[in-house]
């Protein structure tokens, strides 16, 4: 799977969901819901949200399928409230790519750092942890509504942060990658206009 398969996938949710592009992009009941319906879960099947039961502060959130229920579990004793959110959305991010799989986040540090470093095009084949790490940034800072700012380096990245409700470190992770985000938007839109003059 690559980036641009996830910006798809996302576009696809949003309009799916009408979801407001407007700081801050829900992170709570209405997105579990919302997802529940994208995937056309099955009725009486839910996701929920559940405190991580765990004495290691490596561990920060965990993805668990079951018969009736999907849970996201995250160690909120390890998280501040920007880090809880975008840990739910890149769980949450492992369900929308693949209904089935399983997640979990531990050093998410590390996934980050290789992002940073990574040098990789929008059609390149990458991990699925790496996917997800992508995913939920993009969400959270949805591209329509950001891109401008996050290429504005007179907006800082704490103010950002504070708007979106996210962590600074995903702010500067998609600074890095902001012309990978707009190649694989822009060549969407192209994709979607020469399908549409097809038509």
């Amino acid at each position: 799977m690559t980036y641009q398969d996830i910006v798809v996938i996302l576009k696809d949710f949003i309009k799916f969901k009408n979801i407001t592009t407007s700081a801050p992009i829900p992170a709570d009941e209405s997105l579990m819901r919302n997802i529940g319906e994208y995937l056309s879960f099955s009725s009486g099947k839910f996701i929920e949200v559940l405190p991580i039961e765990t004495s290691s502060r490596l561990i920060l959130g965990k993805l668990r399928h079951f018969e009736y229920s999907v849970q996201v579990l995250v160690n909120q004793d390890a998280l501040n409230i920007c880090w809880t959110r975008y840990v739910i959305v890149k769980e949450l991010a492992h369900l929308i790519m693949s209904k089935n799989s399983d997640g979990i986040t531990e050093d998410i540090d590390k996934l980050i750092d290789g992002l940073f470093s990574a040098s990789f095009g929008f059609s390149d084949d990458l991990d699925h942890e790496l996917l997800a790490v992508l995913f939920a940034a993009d969400y959270l800072l949805p591209y329509e509504t950001t891109q401008e700012k996050l290429k504005d380096l007179s907006i800082s990245s704490d103010d950002i942060a504070n708007e979106f409700k996210v962590p600074k470190r995903i702010v500067n992770l998609l600074r890095a990658h902001h012309k990978l985000r707009d190649d694989a938007y822009k060549d969407l839109d192209i994709v979607h206009n020469i399908i549409l003059q097809d038509v």
